[in-house]
């Protein structure tokens, strides 16, 4: 028995001491902290791609779609779309500017009118005198009494027509307002020749600009019932001023020019 024990007993106490040794020595490429083959920490150990570090990747793909790329348009804002009209100036086939003013805001006077051809172009026929409706009746007479006239009484003729009727100027002359009123509505007033002023009132559209000259009989408008009405028709008003306040009978004035409504 002696000669085995001899033998066995080394042998235990080799694997005994053998054993903390073998756990304490970490295996190859494992450790804590460093890295392996080297006594570098792992953090600092060059890379196995080249010397690119995940940083650096995750660096140079942010800066690929940063640096050297325009921003993108505000695509809720609409650039270079023209605006839209004002329609409340708006009457179809023509828009009626507003009247011209001095620095201090009042009206410009008749001095302002000129009959030069060349700011105008070719002057429209001077045809004679005309009526300013082909067919209609008259509703309203001139000077009749009402209250709900601003001067008491009816200023003008009234012709009733239906909407969209052809209105024409009655004579030669010249346009100096084109624009909409609360009691005239959409209206068109022309200085005549003979130095009258006619308003034709209530439109529905505009065929004449302002400035425009015409003639008598020429297409300027279309009757309507914009303004202060009760139902479709043309006011016909003649003035011997440009301002409210001076008008006389159109019946009477068109007369003289062999005209008859």
């Amino acid at each position: 028995m002696r000669p085995l024990q001899t033998v066995v007993l080394p042998l235990l106490l080799a694997l005994v001491f053998a054993a903390p040794a073998a756990a304490d020595d970490p295996a190859p490429g494992e450790g804590a902290g460093t890295y392996a083959g080297s006594g570098r920490p792992a953090e600092e150990a060059p890379p196995a791609d080249g010397g690119v570090t995940t940083d650096d990747k995750a660096r140079g793909e942010d800066e690929s779609t940063s640096v050297g790329t325009p921003a993108l348009p505000d695509e809720s804002t609409s650039l270079g779309e023209p605006s839209a009209p004002d329609e409340s100036t708006s009457h179809g086939e023509w828009t009626a500017p507003e009247v011209p003013s001095a620095p201090d805001g009042t009206l410009l006077g008749d001095g302002a009118l000129t009959d030069d051809k060349a700011a105008f172009g070719a002057l429209a026929p001077m045809r004679g005198w005309a009526a300013p409706t082909k067919g209609g009746w008259i509703s309203a007479s001139y000077g009749i009494r009402g209250t709900h006239w601003v001067r008491g009484y009816h200023t003008g003729v009234d012709i009733a027509v239906p909407t969209g009727t052809p209105v024409r100027s009655v004579g030669p002359g010249q346009v100096i307002e084109a624009r909409r009123d609360p009691s005239y509505g959409l209206y068109v007033k022309v200085r005549m020749n003979d130095g009258h002023y006619v308003l034709y009132g209530h439109l529905s559209r505009l065929r004449v600009g302002l400035w425009a000259r015409v003639g008598g009989g020429q297409l300027i408008a279309y009757s309507g019932a914009t303004g202060n009405v009760t139902g479709p028709h043309l006011h016909l008003e003649v003035r011997t001023q440009r301002g409210f306040g001076s008008d006389i009978n159109p019946v009477t004035y068109l007369a003289k020019h062999r005209v008859s409504l």
